[in-house]
């Protein structure tokens, strides 16, 4: 297979997403594709972007929702021919081990009590808007912005179009 592709399918909804999610996953089945699914995000393989974008679009299409918010990242190296397991392969052959890892809690104290009782985090500079009275704004760590905002983004502040190789478009022209 020669394209990669990463996707996500968020359902905009109370509750759990597990069902609209398989739903989205069951639309994938019907596609030549092969696919791996992580707890943020699926990750997608056909032979050509047209399969990648397909399937993406019905498993879009397969959330009974009112608001679906859908996002891909499609890798297609036109050079040689690539699949996930190759890739994945390489970088255990570098590490020496599998590349994954589960920390596990101490003894005794469940993970949901461990990450109440981390550090605050430091508000993104972008979050220094005054909040309204008796409350606090949004503590956003850096590095919880995603990679595709910072790299394309040239301003203060993250953003898609603040910068980068589109960000001409945008910019307000002087007539």
């Amino acid at each position: 297979m020669s394209v990669i592709a990463r996707f996500e399918v968020i359902p905009v909804q109370e509750g759990s997403m597990s069902t609209a999610i398989a739903e989205a996953l069951r639309a994938l089945d019907r596609h030549p594709v092969s696919y791996r699914t992580t707890p943020t995000d699926t990750i997608i393989e056909a032979d050509t972007a047209g399969q990648i974008f397909a399937a993406v679009r019905d498993a879009h299409r397969a959330i009974p929702d009112e608001r679906v918010i859908t996002s891909v990242e499609v890798d297609e190296d036109r050079r040689r021919p690539q699949d996930m397991g190759e890739r994945v392969a390489s970088v255990e052959r570098e590490l020496g081990h599998p590349p994954e890892r589960r920390q596990q809690p101490p003894a005794g104290r469940p993970t949901s009590q461990m990450a109440q009782q981390s550090e605050p985090t430091q508000a993104h500079p972008s979050q220094s808007r005054s909040a309204p009275r008796g409350t606090q704004p949004t503590q956003i760590p850096e590095w919880g912005m995603p990679s595709s905002a910072r790299s394309r983004s040239s301003g203060p502040g993250p953003g898609p179009f603040t910068g980068g190789e589109h960000a001409e478009q945008y910019r307000p022209r002087n007539r």
